[in-house]
């Protein structure tokens, strides 16, 4: 396990990460920011793939799975882990999102919840999107 402290302007973000778990997962323990938008905004420009996510969604393994079995290794913030867990998730709700919703990004772009990451699949665009960010390299 690791720490790191980032600090840009009014952000300051204190995290460690675990080792990777359950496909190559990475979860935040701590995070503490003064704005919520600015915070979405860093931690998914930090990966190829972020996915936030509630325990409460019974869709957010089958969409981390999903992306996983591509080969990607998405990292993944539960917002219940989150100290400001509620002020992020309303910043997520902010782009459109259903509360109990995974929210993703893939390349810094919001794609959207568990219906589009499903929609993408069976459409045969997510392999072309996450090649494009550079998180599967087949």
């Amino acid at each position: 396990m690791y720490a790191d402290i980032y600090t840009q302007g009014q952000i300051s973000i204190v995290y460690s990460i675990k080792v990777p778990q359950n496909g190559g997962t990475e979860r935040m323990q701590k995070i503490l920011v003064n704005n919520k938008d600015k915070v979405v905004n860093h931690l998914v420009t930090q990966h190829p793939v972020v996915i936030f996510t509630k325990t409460s969604c019974c869709m957010s393994h089958s969409v981390i799975q999903l992306i996983s079995s591509y080969g990607a290794n998405a990292t993944v913030y539960e917002l219940e882990d989150l100290p400001n867990g509620q002020e992020v998730d309303k910043a997520l709700q902010g782009l459109g999102l259903s509360p109990s919703d995974p929210a993703v990004f893939i390349g810094q772009k919001f794609v959207g919840g568990a219906k589009e990451i499903i929609s993408l699949q069976v459409q045969g665009r997510l392999t072309p999107l996450l090649k494009e960010a550079r998180a599967i390299w087949i």
